[in-house]
């Protein structure tokens, strides 16, 4: 039996709008067309060729690949809180002996 070979499907342009009132694009929409370094922000190249890094949080697109806050990997989650606790501890028990 031949094994069904499947093409790599090649992924559409992301067609984003600036929703950001403040941001000097506001309101056009245009594409995300190269990957930006980090997950918080966006290239998106312009009709006019301009191509910008734009935080997802300006962008309103149900393709915007990325969330529009930061996650954390579940180890740093899992740490979180315990680091937290810890430090929260320290405090209480150096105003304790503060307070003797």
């Amino acid at each position: 039996m031949v094994p069904k070979i499947q093409e790599p499907v090649v992924p559409q342009k992301a067609i984003v709008t600036v929703s950001q009132q403040s941001h000097p694009r506001y309101g056009e929409e245009e594409t995300i067309e190269a990957d930006a370094s980090n997950h918080w922000q966006q290239i998106v190249t312009f009709a006019d060729g301009e191509r910008l890094l734009i935080n997802n949080a300006d962008l309103d697109a149900a393709s915007v690949p990325f969330s529009r806050e930061r996650n954390y990997p579940p180890e740093y989650t899992e740490a979180m809180p315990s680091a937290t606790s810890r430090t929260n501890a320290a405090i209480e028990e150096r105003h304790k002996q503060e307070l003797e």
